[in-house]
């Protein structure tokens, strides 16, 4: 893990395309913001776990649901 210290208003950049601006320093909280290509999706930790499990049991869910392929012959 990369470990970074910045004021208000400085940046981090990831490879050219990503920028993380620190737009506000409080008490308990930062604001950041992102600069981003459309085609990365950017999650909090919490949404993005969120969304995952619900894929995942999306996925059983529809594999479960699947009719069989194989066919019967009489």
């Amino acid at each position: 893990m990369l470990i970074l210290s910045r004021y208000g208003k400085e940046a981090i950049r990831i490879g050219d395309d990503i920028r993380i601006l620190v737009i506000e320093v409080k008490e308990n909280y930062v604001r950041l913001g992102f600069e981003a290509p459309k085609d990365v999706q950017i999650f909090r930790e919490e949404i993005y776990f969120k969304r995952k499990k619900a894929a995942e049991s999306q996925d059983v869910t529809n594999t479960e649901a699947s009719p069989s392929c194989e066919s019967s012959s009489t």
